[in-house]
């Protein structure tokens, strides 16, 4: 069985980087603002869930890794009550 960190591994950081190009092919953001062009780290999420995008930044921007990262953020979510967007 994996554990949550092989699946996010496996599964998470493919699909972020799929999104993550179609956002800077398109130039468009969701509600359609005209995006700059990205160089450099990028967080996103889906369900516009700004805190989570928030706490996976604070690790990116203290040099740590992607997977820490996406974690961080993914328990911001997790442990919101009121979040049904989350499993």
């Amino acid at each position: 069985m994996k554990s949550r960190r092989d699946f996010i591994k496996t599964t998470g950081i493919a699909t972020l980087g799929v999104l993550a190009g179609q956002a800077c092919t398109t130039n468009t953001s969701t509600n359609g603002n005209v995006l700059g062009k990205v160089s450099g780290p990028l967080v996103i999420s889906t369900w516009r869930n700004l805190k989570a995008n928030e706490a996976a930044w604070e690790v990116i921007s203290r040099g740590g890794r992607a997977l820490d990262a996406v974690e961080n953020g993914v328990m911001v979510a997790e442990n919101d009550p009121d979040d049904m967007s989350v499993g």
